[in-house]
């Protein structure tokens, strides 16, 4: 039995192993002292992470947080809040920018729940017309045929509402209905009790401003978000970005596959540089295109990259701005971006490739 070092503060969490196989579990240790019960382990829930099947009875990997990739500050700040939610059953509301990898956090957060074992829905509000959205959520029953809605279906299990925000507001008023009362309407005089989806919902846009201007019911709004969570943008994650670029390189090089390549550090400078306005989708685009361009000696440089990515480096002209200057800036931005912890100073000086010393050193002299 092995504790669990980040466990939350109202419960103990262990990981056991027994007959090889891994377990995640939530419960109370006793310690009895008599030698054949040495210990006495109550578990209130558990979730398989290693098992000598390791693929579950679909056929399907589960990758819980192994799908996100990227470890710094903002990333493993990510991860905890998804650990800290993996034994409860509640909603979840994501909010993240368009072109993060929303589904990839949707996916480690189901997979890491003890609802991994049951069934995934996804239904992207954005994607129906108005009059059928209703429909395909709730079902229909027309001249004695019934159709099932995804909330029907998806019932006790996990269900993704992609795009929260397109959902019109009378579909949303029935919403709440359903998960204040939890029944659903299937007839004028007939209400038929159902068991909720444990709902993972999550939009593009700012969700305060969504229900300050009307868009997002405030009732939705608290029954979607016992839990809250926050993609950060690939411009908060510049030690990520380097090691992103590569995976996405090695998916898309066709041209002598296992061939190493190199990264120039005026390329590795220009992709740091920029804001990445599209996120990781806009960053896997444009690896995609440096990897049709790439030459037969597998040096990556910077004119492999759109123009409007490169422009973005500002060389440093010795008679308008110092070393000392530019350096001064980098470990302000830092320290507005990260804080002031020592977690974040050990985050900053990473990123400047300086000792955590000489961090504090220059720090001293901002």
């Amino acid at each position: 039995i092995q504790p669990v070092s980040y466990a939350n503060k109202t419960s103990n969490e262990y990981i056991i192993t027994v007959n090889k196989d891994m377990y995640h579990i939530l419960g109370t240790k006793y310690e009895t002292g008599i030698r054949e019960f040495e210990t006495i382990l109550f578990i209130y829930e558990s979730r398989t992470i290693i098992s000598r099947n390791k693929v579950n009875a679909k056929g399907r990997q589960l990758l819980g947080m192994n799908q996100l990739i990227g470890n710094s500050l903002p990333m493993n700040n990510l991860k905890s809040s998804i650990h800290e939610i993996a034994f409860f059953k509640s909603n979840v509301l994501l909010q993240g920018e368009m072109g993060t990898e929303v589904k990839a956090v949707v996916l480690a957060i189901y997979e890491e729940s003890t609802l991994s074992k049951k069934q995934f829905f996804e239904f992207n509000c954005a994607s129906f017309r108005e009059r059928d959205i209703e429909k395909n959520l709730f079902g229909s029953i027309e001249e004695s045929k019934s159709s099932l809605g995804i909330l029907k279906k998806a019932s006790n299990h996990t269900l993704w509402l992609r795009n929260i925000d397109a959902l019109p507001l009378h579909v949303q008023a029935k919403l709440v209905d359903l998960l204040e009362r939890k029944v659903m309407y299937k007839q004028k005089s007939t209400i038929k009790t159902i068991l909720p989806p444990r709902i993972i919902s999550s939009t593009e846009k700012n969700i305060t401003e969504l229900v300050e201007n009307g868009v997002l019911r405030q009732d939705l709004y608290y029954l979607l978000s016992p839990h809250t969570i926050t993609i950060p943008p690939l411009r908060e994650r510049s030690l990520d970005i380097i090691e992103l670029a590569e995976l996405f390189l090695k998916r898309h090089i066709k041209k002598n596959p296992n061939e190493k390549f190199e990264l120039t550090s005026d390329f590795k400078t220009a992709l740091t540089s920029y804001s990445w306005p599209g996120n990781i989708l806009q960053l896997n685009n444009v690896m995609n295109k440096v990897a049709i361009k790439i030459s037969d000696s597998f040096i990556i440089d910077k004119d492999l990259l759109p123009l409007d990515i490169t422009k973005c480096i500002e060389p440093i002209n010795p008679e308008t701005k110092s070393i000392e200057i530019h350096e001064r800036e980098l470990i302000e931005k830092g320290l507005e971006k990260y804080g002031t912890s020592v977690k974040a100073k050990q985050q900053i000086a990473k990123e400047l490739g300086i000792s955590i010393a000489t961090l504090y050193r220059k720090i001293r002299n901002v």
